[in-house]
């Protein structure tokens, strides 16, 4: 089914688009030039098929807009390129709202397991709806390939909120199990929502490239996402991308197989955790950084009474692993504690990278199973400083 020039479509009461094959775009439905299609009552979108090429249920482009509303579904479709569910280019609109689902679709050989967005795109997942159980193959680019369950690229944005839910996705050959963000994307998790239970080979929840932005806030949270072999077991940021948890948000009970179980930050990228937010409970199973690995001359800010606590690594850094010229600012009252790693139980500080302890913020309660330097170890040239009443 086509909707063309403004046209709109509607799905309702429990009617379905089913068992639809496209070879190009749009197994179940095609929306293109302000066309609208609603998809709501209970409505479905599934067992369609695109195959090869994009958008294995609904394809979306140039300012078309949908709404999955009410109960409604995408699910089981499949896709041979990106967006196994939906995709949507060239300022198309994505609602997903009122406890409906993009579930346990496949983007074979793209990215976008359940929901692909590019070129200005824009996508509302809200009303405790859910993007789960989908699944990405494929490498798209150099850097930009995975998003299980969403991926943002190219200026598009995606917010998540009103307890919703990204979980249960898997980017089988790269990045980003839940939601992959590059390329001047940016994504707001806010109001409760998670994402959760996601895997991939590196950024097991979130991945966040190239000057990307990502806020995490409104008491929401990655956790219990895995890169079974790779950095970053919750989110992992890259390139010059930033991201901000605040608002009482946490990273918690994420594993990674080496570096950072909850957070890798690499190549400048940025990250604040500020408002009483937390990274716990996470894992480095085979190396360091059980809560957060900071390398290259990356930068990590923790601030307003927040929190890196009950995390464990194999290796060295049980909270926090610094390397290359990496910056860690702890301040605000804010706390390293009850980590435990073999060496810097605390913070593992290497190479010339630097910490700074201010502003009655503590580093306390760590544990060094096998080496050194229970609360922080410091190596080569790293730098330590403990200002402003804060202590050690």
């Amino acid at each position: 089914m086509a909707v063309l020039d403004d046209g709109a479509f509607v799905v309702d009461g429990g009617s379905c688009i089913c068992n639809n094959t496209a070879g190009w775009g749009g197994g179940g439905l095609f929306a293109t030039d302000k066309a609208h299609v609603f998809v709501m009552g209970a409505g479905r979108v599934d067992f369609n098929s695109a195959f090869d090429g994009a958008g294995g249920g609904v394809f979306v482009d140039v300012n078309a807009s949908l709404m999955i509303a009410s109960g409604s579904s995408v699910c089981n479709n499949t896709a041979g390129g990106d967006g196994g569910g939906v995709a949507a280019y060239d300022q198309a609109h994505v609602t997903i709202s009122g406890t409906s689902s993009v579930c346990a679709n496949n983007a074979v050989n793209g990215s976008g397991g359940g929901v692909h967005m590019e070129g200005n795109a824009s996508l509302t997942i809200t009303g405790s709806s859910s993007v789960c159980n989908n699944t990405s193959g494929g490498v798209r680019r150099d850097n930009d390939a995975g998003g299980g369950g969403v991926t943002i690229l190219g200026h598009a944005q995606a917010t998540i909120n009103s307890t919703s839910r990204v979980c249960a996705n898997t980017a089988t050959n790269n990045t980003g199990g839940g939601v992959f963000a590059g390329d001047y994307a940016r994504l707001t998790i806010d109001g409760g929502s998670g994402v959760c239970n996601n895997t991939a080979g590196l950024g097991g929840g979130v991945a966040v490239y190239n000057k990307t932005l990502v806020i995490i806030s409104g008491n929401s949270f990655v956790c219990a996402n895995i890169a079974p072999c790779g950095p970053g077991g919750g989110v992992v940021v890259v390139d010059d991308a930033r991201l901000t948890i605040t608002d009482g948000s946490r990273v918690c009970k994420n594993t990674a197989g080496i570096g950072g179980g909850g957070i890798s930050i690499f190549d400048r990228a940025q990250v604040t955790i500020s408002g009483t937010s937390s990274v716990s409970a996470n894992n480095a199973s085979l190396s360091f950084g059980g809560g957060l690995n900071v390398n290259d001359d990356a930068r990590l800010t923790i601030t307003g009474g927040s929190s890196v606590c009950y995390n464990t690594a194999s290796g060295d850094g049980g909270g926090v692993v610094m390397y290359g010229r990496a910056q860690l600012t702890v301040t605000g009252g804010s706390s390293v504690r009850y980590n435990r790693g073999e060496g810097g139980g605390g913070i593992s500080v290497r190479e010339q990278a630097r910490v700074t302890i201010t502003n009655a913020s503590s580093v306390f309660n760590n544990t060094a199973a096998g080496f050194s330097g229970g609360g922080v170890k410091i190596d080569n040239d790293a730098q330590l400083n403990i200002t402003g009443g804060s202590r050690v």
